[in-house]
């Protein structure tokens, strides 16, 4: 079992210059976005994040496309089939040659560690990084009020979704919320 029911999406450079409606688009499709960082890959550093699947035929030219230029890689997390959901809106969205997305939950675990190596945690997802780069571009009351009541609990909430595993994310979390509400005197622990 993964750490994490996550995948791992690298935009690619050929569709970089869209990568805010990419990720928009993943967003609205019920994907959660975990953490962010562009990149710019070195054929070496590619060949890492894809250790192991060299014999597979189309990796040499995965990573010559993401060693083009800068890429986004995203790690996204969603439901227990979040590998079968990813490919189907892939298809739909038509962005196979713009954006590759993990082939399995090994692979995914491994890209994960390879790009995003302090994020996971035997006992808890980190959101630090993905809540930061948000709350960076935050004026500084709205930043301290989020910091101060928003995002503890928000990362509180969805790491304890991960943990549970549920199929469906957002009902889960929306019900988590309510019941640890810190200013209902209702709220009750897990």
């Amino acid at each position: 079992m993964p750490l994490l029911n996550g995948i791992v999406l690298i935009i690619k450079p050929r569709a970089f210059n869209r990568r805010f409606e990419i990720e928009n688009l993943v967003s609205r499709e019920g994907f959660i976005l975990i953490d962010k960082k562009i990149l710019t890959l070195r054929p070496e550093a590619a060949r890492e994040i894809f250790q192991g699947r060299e014999s597979r035929r189309d990796i040499d030219i995965i990573i010559r496309e993401i060693s083009r230029g800068k890429v986004m890689c995203l790690c996204i997390g969603g439901g227990k089939n979040i590998i079968p959901q990813w490919k189907y809106f892939q298809e739909k969205k038509k962005l196979r040659n713009d954006v590759y997305g993990s082939e399995t939950e090994v692979d995914a675990e491994q890209e994960i560690n390879a790009i995003f190596p302090n994020l996971l945690n035997r006992d808890f997802v980190n959101f630090s990084g993905a809540m930061a780069t948000l709350v960076q571009s935050m004026d500084a009351e709205t930043r301290n009020y989020l910091v101060r009541w928003v995002v503890p609990l928000l990362q509180d909430g969805i790491s304890s979704m991960y943990r549970a595993e549920p199929d469906h994310h957002t009902k889960w979390l929306a019900n988590w919320l309510r019941k640890h509400n810190p200013q209902d005197s209702d709220s009750e622990d897990e």
